[in-house]
């Protein structure tokens, strides 16, 4: 049986970080939780960040911030939720994109 199927019933959020890598954590916290919570910290909004995602581990958090950004490289359901697509990491995807943002 896969450790998928033993935790299904658990209090936990499954969900899968690439095609080999099940990430497993108590139940309701994911990227955009932690997100909010550093939003509350700082007395900011999440809808003023920008996230950058390429896996199924990403959906949320590019749904949730105000700016979400999938790696060329990212699956389509990815591509699909975000608000812009740049080159992957191998090719300074994310680096290029900030570059391109706090230039304006």
């Amino acid at each position: 049986m896969k450790i998928h199927d033993q935790l299904v019933d658990e209090p936990v959020s499954m969900v899968w970080a690439s095609a080999n890598f099940l990430e497993i954590t108590n139940f309701g916290v994911t990227k955009l939780s932690g997100l909010k919570a550093l939003a509350e910290t700082w007395h900011g909004d999440v809808q003023d960040f920008v996230a950058f995602g390429d896996y199924e581990n990403d959906l949320a958090m590019l749904e949730g911030v105000g700016c979400g950004v999938a790696m060329s490289n990212a699956i389509p359901e990815v591509k699909q939720v975000a608000d812009a697509v740049v080159d992957n990491h191998d090719h300074a995807g994310v680096g290029r994109s900030l570059q391109a943002l706090l230039a304006h």
